[in-house]
């Protein structure tokens, strides 16, 4: 007898989505549905120990499995390993991105040999593709019981996997079946090649319904209210036709990078929405252990003490690279491996990551804006679903920086405009790491000016119609409102999601540097270290670098734009080398809220100026490749002209080689032809006649064999001759010896052996006189030539036609 009733599990890989989904689900599964945590197991497929023990803290059974067969789609199958599921009446599998609205256990039906589930969404995959995928693996018996939202047929046990109810008495038999069928899916290829890239994400589901089909187990269909899609269009939405607010949505990708669930359009009973998200007010994965913000003053007054991270905001050119040499001496760490050098901009260094910038970089484009722009939309949770996988990429950016140091500082004057993405990837990442900002505050005319004597260096900076590089005063001026008006924002934010920044004034650096540093130190509760503090005072401050503040221009100095400038740059300095607490935060936005409302109503001009920097970086980009090419070329010209010079005389030096080859080849074919003509002459010869006519019909009728300009030509035509004779001579005798009878006067005829004796005896005396003595020395005479320039051939075959003479 089991004595629990239900059980909630489910499986979580190791991408960051999964831990935002994690968290929504733990949430609204503990506020919500009121599920004890120890009824709750989640399963890592990876290895987590900060996470395990946060869990575990928390009540919450955690239990590392292996990954399933593919290792990406089946993973789910590997909660059915845990033991301690079979102890309950009933286990819900479920996928991490639930988020419940209400209690689901009342509207749970008593399941006895039966599973209980929602059907698919959609056709995935389609009927046709089902039953052949069925076949595939031996299941027969496939019919349509169940519909689709837009009323497709599909198996009745195929069920929406974000919820599956089984009876405890069943896991260890689906553990086994489910486990087979899989396997046998994803090792058949032409079970894989059906559902192909689209519907391979499926097998789970797929397998767990035919394994339903083989065990005999009777299938309940839920409402579509357990399991409710949050992924729809307001077309689909009307489609469905609910009895009452869903009890269980099923959030997909609709969630801000917090976990806040969004609203899709149309959906109905857009109320619980609210209630989901209500349950976020406490996030369980992301709040320190003790459940309050921890107290600064009882920190430790070592960098070490409390883990950290500071981000160094603030428009460019306000100094943010000047202070971001001094945090060495507050004892801070920059990842050196990835730090951008420094050029004729900033010969000391940027101190910015790369990696972040470029992040930056890619969020403001999905979002299509530039740093430059006039107006910027804060990054706020409406703009989620662009922004998921920068989101990602931060969240591994800081998770890089967690594992390095205990005290870690980026900066880059981007982080202005997109704070919200790194303060939530850090509360992801590591919740008790405490955020800090430091933003530089320079005069904003300062600011235009500097960043215009920058700009004006770039190579489209003349062409630049839109004026993206900052061509016109007002719309830098602009710029440098926005970045201070977004920071101002997120300090404005509720305390849990609220930065409070720094302001350090840029000339406070440069006339009091060491009274800086120690306000900063104190801010940051970390020990100055004094002979640092000393070495940056002495290599990075430079009174000099205020320059732009004494060479203001009066032009555009009294535009609205500049007095609005003004106006917030006095209201940030009043409160320098403090933190701006929320109320300050709101003031000064009050205060600021005719510009602001300005700057929201020109953000589609912005969009639009977003839009247009990209061709114009992109071609900015070329240019400044091929001005930078032609830079290090001039030296070399000299050098180049005579290379060229050379490269023309190789160059006719070749057309004139190619041609004496090509004249060769012609010379040679005509040789090739000259030969086999030749050849197919002397293969038919029978004479010494027939070859002289032979040579004539090739070499004109003039010839004659002692004017036969190949080597041994004379001697070759000789010792045919005397072959011919040497050979007609060797005949006559043995047709002599064969005619010769018996005397009558002799004892006896001689033998056979003694007539051979005879015969050898007449031929090595032809053999030995002087005529085939002087063939022979002929022979020898014109071997060496005739092999050395590869005439054996026609030599061999001119013999044999020689035998017959």
């Amino acid at each position: 007898m089991r004595s629990k009733k239900f059980a909630f599990s489910c499986v979580v890989d190791e991408n960051t989505k999964f831990l935002v989904q994690l968290n929504v689900w733990l949430a609204t599964l503990t506020e919500n549905a009121g599920v004890d945590p120890a009824d709750i197991f989640v399963h890592l497929v990876y290895d987590d120990p900060a996470l395990s023990e946060r869990l575990q803290a928390l009540g919450i059974n955690c239990v590392t499995v292996p990954k399933f067969g593919d290792r990406k789609y089946c993973n789910k199958i590997s909660q059915l390993d845990t033991e301690a599921l079979r102890e309950y009446e009933h286990v819900i599998l479920c996928d991490a991105d639930l988020a419940f609205v209400e209690d689901p256990r009342p509207h749970i039906p008593e399941l006895k040999w039966a599973v209980a589930g929602c059907p698919v969404d959609f056709p995935n995959p389609p009927w046709d593709t089902i039953k052949s995928v069925a076949n595939d693996i031996g299941i027969a018996n496939t019919s349509f019981s169940a519909q689709t939202i837009e009323g497709h047929p599909t198996l009745s046990a195929n069920l929406n996997g974000g919820f599956y109810v089984l009876p405890g008495s069943m896991l260890a038999q689906f553990r086994s079946e489910w486990r087979r069928i899989a396997l046998e899916m994803l090792a058949k290829e032409d079970c894989m090649s059906r559902l192909g890239e689209q519907y391979e994400k499926h097998v789970d589901q797929l397998s767990f319904g035919f394994s339903c089909m083989t065990l005999g187990a009777a299938v309940v269909h839920l409402p579509r209210t357990m399991n409710f899609p949050l992924h729809l269009n307001r077309e689909l939405y009307e489609k469905i036709s609910l009895p009452s607010a869903p009890v269980i949505c099923h959030v997909h990708d609709q969630y801000d990078w917090r976990g806040h669930v969004l609203t899709p359009d149309g959906m109905p009973f857009p109320e619980v929405i609210d209630r989901a998200n209500a349950a976020m007010a406490r996030p369980m994965l992301f709040e320190s252990a003790a459940g309050e913000k921890p107290d600064r003053k009882s920190r430790d007054t070592s960098v070490l003490g409390r883990p950290r991270a500071v981000v160094i905001t603030g428009f460019h050119r306000s100094g943010t690279s000047l202070i971001g040499g001094a945090m060495r001496a507050l004892g801070m760490w920059f990842d050196e491996e990835h730090l951008i050098p420094g050029d004729d901009d900033n010969p000391k260094g940027y101190y910015e990551d790369a990696r972040v910038v470029r992040l930056n970089g890619r969020i403001l484009e999905a979002l299509n804006q530039h740093w430059a722009t006039p107006a910027f939309d804060v990054v706020h949770p409406g703009h989620a679903r662009k922004l998921l996988d920068e989101y990602v990429s931060a969240c591994d950016i800081v998770s890089d920086l967690n594992a390095h140091s205990n005290a870690w500082v980026v900066k880059d004057p981007r982080i202005s405009l997109t704070l919200p993405v790194w303060r939530d990837a850090l509360r992801l990442t590591e919740p008790t790491r405490e955020l800090q900002q430091i933003t530089l505050l320079r005069d904003p005319m300062a600011c235009a000016i500097s960043q215009q004597k920058r700009n004006k260096r770039e190579p489209g900076y003349r062409n630049d119609l839109l004026h993206i590089t900052g061509a016109d005063l007002d719309e830098t001026l602009m710029s440098w409102i926005s970045h201070n008006l977004s920071i101002l924002e997120v300090a404005a934010m509720d305390e849990g999601d609220r930065v409070a920044p720094f302001i350090v004034p840029f000339s406070e650096v440069l006339e009091k540097p060491a009274a800086t540093l120690e306000a900063m130190a104190d801010h940051l509760n970390c020990k100055l270290a004094k002979l640092e503090a000393d070495k940056y005072v002495e290599s990075f401050v430079d009174p000099d670098l205020n320059r732009s503040e004494k060479k203001i221009a009066p032009e555009g100095s009294d535009s609205f734009w500049a007095a609005q400038a003004n106006k917030l740059y006095e209201l940030l300095l009043s409160r320098k080398l403090t933190a701006i607490s929320q109320a300050d935060a709101k003031a000064i936005l009050e205060e600021l809220a005719e510009a602001r409302s300005i700057l929201a109503a020109m953000l589609p001009v912005s969009s639009l100026l977003g839009k247009s920097y990209r061709i114009w970086k992109h071609q900015n980009v070329q240019n400044r490749h091929l001005t930078e090419r032609i830079r290090k070329l001039e030296p070399r010209a000299e050098s180049g002209d005579k290379a060229r010079q050379a490269m023309t005389r190789l160059a006719s030096e070749a057309d004139a080689a190619r041609e004496s080859a090509r004249q060769m080849r012609l010379q040679v074919q005509k040789a090739e032809k000259t030969t086999a003509s030749l050849i197919l002459k002397l293969e038919s010869l029978r004479s010494a006649d027939e070859t002289r006519e032979a040579f004539r019909e090739v070499f004109g009728p003039e010839f004659d064999p002692r004017d036969f300009t190949a080597p041994g030509g004379y001697q070759v035509m000789e010792w045919a001759e005397m072959k011919r004779a040497l050979t007609q001579e060797v005949a006559d005798l043995k047709s002599e010896v064969a005619r010769l009878t018996p005397s009558e006067h002799a004892p006896a005829a001689p033998s056979a052996e003694e007539i051979r004796h005879n015969v050898e005896g007449a031929i090595n005396a032809v053999k030995g006189s002087a005529r085939y003595r002087l063939g022979n020395m002929i022979i020898s005479a014109v071997q060496k030539p005739i092999r050395f320039l590869r005439m054996e051939p026609l030599i061999r075959k001119l013999l044999r036609s020689a035998r017959t003479f």
